[in-house]
């Protein structure tokens, strides 16, 4: 707040602010008009007592005086020139030392150099940026200092005080210069400590050190005399240089350090679990699971912690999930990475690229010649996550096929962790998972499952809502839940007494209040003590604090949470709180450029910007280590709990203003980082929450499709489904269409048709022009024929075609005759499905569309197949192959192999037959399309058949079956059933056999497929035979003979055929020897 130090504006702008707020809560019973009149003369009022201000400021700032040692007898020896070259040398140094921590020099007083941290800029860490400058500075001054021994026999060690505290900043006269003035007894403090200090050496106050515990080596020095200040003080000489951490540093009280309390137990359980997965080689994820606020952290720290203890060596990985990236595919891995390699969200294609390198061939080690190696393995991995960009912002792959870059970099990833873990154990500890998106959380459970080599173990934290999205969670294999429990009353009043144990006494009836409203959450312990302290009913002034006699009776402690973070809040000054609300809209993680334009549209923005620095000291918010965006200070409120609090405490008048705000600036942060997919859905959520529902509805939709192109299924469906709620009451019928089309994609990937149904009735409501028709057309011309329905596939695609040749999308022309072509095939109606295919092939030739040529390739083949020409559909596989593969299409190739494996079974080719379709299986259940799983369990259940492997065949037939059921795939289903049936009858069990093959017979003719139809007679003949009904079975082969024959499908004939043969030859018919 820009303010005179002690002028009566901050009181009266108080004033101001609360008559201001409680005037905006009286608008809904006032009414507009009232109010505005009202308010006009109290902001104007405000406004004329903020500009009074400017140009001072008071804040917290770091000083760093250094001094050189006995300088003067040294510039008695020396040539004014020398002596000119040296200070020169001495001050550039200690200049570029400041600044390359974020300092500035703000003045030269003789030898000494005077620096300030914070003072155009505060930064939570500026004592830590203060404490490293000058650790830098003595370095760079001890080399110069050798080189002025050597040069001129003079040395020149320098010494170096810092301190920490309150000066008022003032700009100076013009205004434009940029230049300010410190004043304060900060000032003088550091250049005490500075004279205090023995050369060569850096002293901090007790306030610096207090803010830089932990993360430097430090010894005290007690009672040392500092001239013009009153009574002794404690100091701190600097021993050892800073490290970075993952985890935020000062949680509880400043100043105290508390002990892990209540979770002894839950320690010793992952202890024994790291245990047991390094003995045995193994791998497992246990999930550390309570509500926010129980301990979770902490748990994961002192993992960390008794790790870094061992004897022995361990990778140890990081990461941490957020809200805002849970409907990003893959967020919680990018994580870990980029903060292994220190990548930020909006660094330049080229620094991304670079770190990512360097970082993968680190952790590489040396070369042995694994795939994780070769060429493009790194690339392809960044461009999988997210990371890997040219300086134009393109992918470097050569592939832009979604699912091969999923495949390929999840095996890649898989391999690294191997790789990793064959040299030590692997730790991986993860924060927050149940934000994590579902590829994410998918990935870590297959990290559970069997395959991996080495030692892994991963720790995560979550919050119950992980087993809301999650039931199974836990449950597998390799999986374990750790739950942790309330503190017991107890252990809550030994958490309290370690708080305050700077404390003289602390009254039983304090502890017993505290531990009962915190309820067994040590946040909440933690954070009613600090409200104590807030409120003063403990005194910390002085090193011994005192509890005020009777205070408890005096004061009001909130009996809930909310009502103790709302306290917590209420005591910040009104700019402050009005700032807290803007950050609480941004989100937990907020940037301080957001929150500067959230403020100022609400008029709470003081002139000297947002206070994010006063935030901090109140222990409000914390300033994270490194920003997701380049060139912003990231914060994080304290706990999700506080910005909860802190976001119901805005006005709902402002929140709409407020998070359009937040769409807009994440909007433009996100544009000139190039990388907008990945953070379309919190931009999304920004949008919903300013009412503004289409631009919502097409962020949503993008981030869906971001999903969806990384297979991220269960997300895709939640982003679409976002977008669809949002265009309920919306005339937008274009970009309705565009989202249902885009649900309905993903649903057909996942085989669920009768949601499948409802989309298509939708859209066939909606307006929609020849393209977006055309579209619609499609994609009901694919649900008939997933669904069985052949014969309805024709006029649909014919029609489709001839709205994609009106809108000249020769893409979707050459789609609509594939699709009528492939119906056509499973009509058994030969030779118009080849002229279909075949002009699809041209078109898709014609526009370089490689996936859909070997598509029509691969359904070329399979009207081959059916007419008995194996070595001419082999041939014609090939080419379609080749066709995926020249694009890196390995789904399309898949299903080339799995149409393979198909031909070489009824070739007789059975165990060529079965590589190929559990190479194509492999495939597929990969990438989610469960379609042609179905129709690979069923070939591999009849593989397994004619080898003999009758229980494989059984089983295989069972999941086919359970698939095909689940998807409403017909045909699928009814080639099951004939699996079940045949294996059953070879099984001895006819009983089952009949069952099936007479369900299957019945659904074979409800969807007219006269291929299995003839199939299905010729088994149940089979069964008749074996049951010695001959009559029956003669009545089934001669049926079957007939519907082969309408098939046209040779193979289906020769079957027939045979059976008959069978028959007669049994019932003794010397014609049929």
């Amino acid at each position: 707040m820009v303010a005179s130090p002690e002028g009566r504006y901050p009181a009266e702008l108080r004033s101001l602010e609360e008559a201001i707020t409680a005037l905006e809560a009286q608008r809904a019973l006032l009414g507009d008009g009232v109010v505005e009149t009202a308010l006009a003369p109290l902001v104007a009022q405000r406004d004329r007592l903020v500009a009074s201000a400017v140009g001072e400021q008071r804040k917290q700032v770091t000083v760093l005086f250094a001094d050189l040692v006995d300088s003067t007898p040294v510039a008695r020896k020396l040539d004014p020139e020398d002596l000119q070259q040296v200070m020169s040398g001495y001050y550039a140094a200690a200049r570029r030392a400041v600044e390359a921590e974020g300092g500035v020099v703000e003045k030269y007083i003789g030898d000494a150099v005077m620096a300030v941290f914070g003072l155009h800029r505060s930064r939570e860490d500026d004592a830590a940026r203060a404490v490293r400058a000058a650790l830098a500075m003595r370095q760079a001054l001890e080399r110069l200092d050798g080189h002025t021994q050597a040069t001129y026999g003079a040395r020149l060690p320098v010494r170096i005080g810092i301190d920490t505290g309150e000066v008022v900043v003032t700009g100076m006269a013009g205004g434009d210069s940029g230049e300010f003035l410190a004043v304060g007894e900060t000032i003088n403090r550091a250049a005490r400590l500075q004279g205090a200090a023995p050369p060569g050496s850096i002293l901090l106050s007790a306030d610096t050190a207090g803010q830089v515990r932990g993360a430097f080596g430090l010894r005290r020095l007690t009672g040392l005399e500092l001239k013009g200040l009153d009574g002794p003080v404690d100091a701190y000489v600097v021993e050892g240089a800073d490290r970075e951490g993952f985890w935020p540093e000062g949680r509880g009280i400043e100043g105290v350090e508390t002990e892990t309390v209540g979770r002894a137990g839950e320690l010793d359980r992952l202890r024994e679990l790291f245990t047991d997965v390094v003995s045995r080689h193994g791998r497992r994820v246990v999930t550390v699971l309570g509500e926010a606020g129980i301990g979770k952290s902490r748990v994961l720290r002192d993992v960390e912690a008794w790790l870094a203890r061992l004897p022995t060596d361990v990778w140890v990985l990081r990461g941490r999930a957020v809200p805002s990236t849970q409907g990003v595919a893959n967020a919680l891995l990018r994580s870990v990475f980029a903060e292994r390699f220190r990548i930020r969200g909006t660094d330049d294609p080229t620094t991304v690229r670079g770190r990512w390198t360097t970082g993968w061939t680190e952790l590489l080690g040396a070369p042995d010649g694994a795939p994780e190696e070769g060429e493009g393995a790194a690339e392809t991995v960044a461009t999988w996550l997210g990371f890997g960009l040219d300086e134009a912002g393109r992918a470097v792959v050569g592939t832009t096929d979604p699912q091969a870059l999923r495949r390929r970099g999840s095996e890649l990833v898989r391999r690294l962790l191997d790789r990793l873990a064959r040299r030590a154990p692997v730790v991986v500890l993860l924060e927050d998972v149940h934000w994590a998106d579902a590829a994410s959380l998918d990935s870590l459970a297959a990290l559970a499952g069997p395959g991996g080599e080495g030692t892994l173990l991963v720790v995560a934290s979550a919050r119950p809502e992980l087993l809301e999205r999650r039931p199974e969670w836990g449950a597998p294999a390799g999986m374990d839940l750790l739950p942790l429990r309330p503190l017991e009353e107890a252990e809550s009043r030994d958490l309290v007494r370690q708080l305050l144990q700077r404390a003289r006494e602390v009254p039983d009836e304090l502890v017993g209040v505290v531990a009962e409203t915190a309820d067994g959450n040590p946040f909440f312990v933690e954070e009613l003590v600090k409200w104590l302290v807030q409120e003063r009913v403990v005194d910390t002034a002085s090193e011994q604090w005192t509890v005020r006699a009777g205070a408890v009776d005096d004061l009001q402690v909130p009996t809930t949470l909310r009502g103790l973070l709302q306290a917590r809040l209420d005591v910040l000054p009104p700019a402050e709180r009005g700032v807290v609300g803007c950050a609480a809209v941004v989100g937990r993680v907020f940037w301080d450029q957001a929150v500067d334009r959230l403020a100022s549209a609400v008029r709470v923005r003081p002139s000297d910007g947002v206070p994010l620095d006063r935030l901090a000291q109140h222990d409000v918010v914390v300033e994270r280590p490194r920003s997701t965006f380049a060139g912003c200070q990231e914060f994080s409120f304290r706990h999700a709990l506080l910005r909860d609090v802190a976001y119901e405490g805005v006005l709902r008048s402002a929140r709409r203003l407020l998070h359009a705000e937040a769409a807009g600036w994440l909007e433009d942060v996100v544009l000139r980082s190039g990388r907008v997919d990945e953070h379309a859905a919190q931009v999304a959520g920004h949008h919903e929450a300013a009412g503004h529902r289409r631009e919502a509805a097409s962020w949503y939709l993008r981030a869906g499709r971001y999903a969806a192109g990384a297979f991220a299924n269960d997300d895709a469906l939640r982003l679409i489904g976002r977008a669809e709620a949002l265009l309920a009451d919306v005339e937008e019928p274009d970009l309705l269409v565009e989202v249902l089309l885009a649900r309905e994609a993903v649903l057909d990937r996942l085989g669920r048709r009768e949601e499948q149904r409802v989309v298509l009735d939708r859209l066939a409501a909606l307006p929609a022009g020849p393209e977006q028709t055309a579209r619609i057309r499609l994609a009901e011309a694919r649900l008939l024929f997933f669904r069985g329905e052949y014969s309805a596939v024709p006029p649909v695609a014919e029609e489709a075609a001839g709205l994609a040749a009106k809108a000249g999308r020769q893409d979707l022309e050459a789609d609509a005759l594939m699709q009528w072509g492939r119906s056509l095939a499973y009509l058994a109606e030969h030779a118009a499905a080849r002229r279909l295919l075949r002009r699809s092939l041209v078109e898709a030739r014609a526009i370089g569309d490689h996936k859909r040529a070997g598509e029509d390739l691969r359904l070329l083949g399979v009207v081959a197949t059916n007419l008995g020409e194996n070595e001419e559909a082999l041939r014609i596989l090939a080419d379609a192959r080749a066709e995926h593969r020249s694009i890196d299409d390995h789904e399309g190739e898949a299903m080339v192999t799995g149409q393979v494996g198909a031909l070489l079974m009824n070739m007789g080719r059975l165990e060529e037959a079965r590589q190929a379709t559990e190479e194509a299986l492999a495939e597929f259940r990969a990438d989610g399309h469960r379609y042609r799983e179905g129709v690979m369990l069923t070939n591999l259940a009849r593989i397994a058949m004619d080898q003999g492997r009758l229980d494989d065949a059984l089983e295989g037939g069972r999941q086919a079956l359970e698939l095909t059921e689940q998807i409403d795939d017909a045909e699928g289903l009814v080639a099951s059933l004939q699996s079940l049936g045949d294996s059953a009858r070879l099984a001895g069990d006819l009983g089952a056999a009949r069952a099936h093959l007479e369900r299957g017979l019945a659904e074979s003719r409800q969807h007219e497929l006269p291929y299995f139809t003839a199939h299905l007679l010729a088994s149940l003949a089979a069964v008749d035979l074996a049951e010695g009904l001959p009559e029956d079975a003669l009545a089934h082969a001669a049926r079957a003979q007939e519907e082969a024959a309408t098939a046209d499908v040779p193979h289906a004939g020769a079957r027939a055929d045979l059976v008959t043969g069978m028959v007669r030859q049994a019932a003794g018919d010397p014609a049929a020897v």
